[in-house]
């Protein structure tokens, strides 16, 4: 029987495939400018007409295809957390000093599976710098800890499909492959089961969105420290410092879109004057 009713997330799909438009307005403005007196200009203007039609396409296929993959990956997730607190848990150094709360929902980024004392119940990964511990994260906890890998074709770091199979996995997209060819910047996202989630250079972003999704009561903020090294005592190549800016990007966009649901920070480091801040969760 068919239907006029229009297919879930068509809406969202389109909303994306025009904002490159207006970007391209101001572009054949530019390229009319350039071209007055030029001799060859159906031959630039073929080119430029080439370059759109396979631009555009790639944004529709690519648009498509997430809505349906986060369908599948997403949707049932939906509420499922409304007015339970989460702890989201990262690998910052103070994750070392958390305090378990009980009957809390834990949803732990790349190698917080490894810190004693906490039974995760999601794990998010998105890259395959994951690639000398994935194994163990595979086999962690195949019964109670759904496990969410990324699909990140920029710079081929992509995790492999066979990883994928082994932790039984749910694939996901960021929006760091539409940048370079369809968005001007990473944007985070309330309708995650038919867009892709905002990348902003850190999985722990990914695992917040999912986190709001899930319409807590509260979520708490553990290991984002924005610093330098790990929990386990760890040396990293750098500071996460350059994250700061986007977490004040997520303090608004919970404000507008998830205002019942309180952000603590427990034991903030770069995270300081951001959130609600504790040092132990309560």
């Amino acid at each position: 029987m068919q239907t006029t009713e229009k297919p879930k997330g068509l809406a969202k799909i389109w909303r994306e495939i025009k904002r490159p438009f207006r970007q391209l307005r101001q572009c054949v403005r530019q390229f009319v400018r350039d071209m007055v007196g030029y001799q060859d200009l159906s031959k630039e203007i073929h080119s430029f007409r080439s370059e759109f039609h396979k631009d555009l396409t790639g944004l529709i296929q690519r648009s498509i295809s997430t809505a349906i993959l986060h369908q599948k990956t997403f949707s049932r997730f939906k509420n499922i957390h409304q007015g339970q607190e989460i702890v989201l848990v990262a690998t910052g150094p103070t994750a070392k000093d958390y305090m378990r709360i009980d009957n809390a929902i834990h949803i732990g980024v790349n190698r917080a599976f490894q810190i004693e004392n906490i039974d995760l119940h999601y794990l998010f990964m998105q890259d395959y710098n994951v690639k000398y511990y994935i194994k163990e994260a595979n086999r962690y906890q195949p019964d109670s800890c759904s496990k969410f890998y990324g699909m990140i074709e920029k710079w081929n770091i992509i995790i492999p499909d066979n990883d994928v199979i082994e932790a039984n996995a749910l694939r996901y997209r960021t929006d760091i492959d539409f940048i370079r060819q369809h968005f001007d910047e990473c944007r985070f996202r309330c309708s995650i089961d038919s867009e892709p989630l905002g990348d902003f250079g850190s999985v722990v972003f990914s695992a917040m969105q999912f986190a709001l999704w899930t319409n807590p009561r509260t979520i708490y903020l553990v290991g984002c420290d924005c610093s330098k090294g790990y929990f386990d005592g760890q040396t990293s190549d750098g500071s996460a410092s350059h994250l700061v800016s986007h977490w004040f990007q997520l303090k608004e966009f919970a404000r507008l879109y998830y205002p019942e649901t309180e952000i603590i920070s427990i034991h903030p480091v770069g995270l300081k004057g951001i959130f609600t801040e504790k040092k132990e969760a309560s």
